[in-house]
């Protein structure tokens, strides 16, 4: 992929699989604050927490990437050599 070039629409398919990866993680975030809550473990919820927004703002400029492709390549699938 890497010796002629990086093909657009193999990029998105990354970035969009890091989405989600991300996402997840998100979620299990999400799922542990919650069990810890249980059991009084407020700093370490308050250290979830913030993770979980760091990961929300990793999905937000994920987005913003693939808005950059897509204007970059026009909505064509392109290659883009170096």
């Amino acid at each position: 992929m890497c010796i002629n070039g990086v093909n657009s629409a193999q990029l998105k398919l990354v970035i969009h699989q890091l989405i989600r990866q991300v996402e997840l993680n998100e979620k299990e975030l999400e799922q542990w604050a919650h069990l810890l809550e249980h059991l009084n473990s407020e700093e370490i919820v308050s250290k979830l927490k913030e993770a979980q927004e760091s990961l929300g703002e990793t999905v937000s400029s994920l987005g913003k990437v693939l808005k950059g492709i897509d204007k970059f390549s026009q909505g064509k699938e392109i290659t883009i050599s170096f």
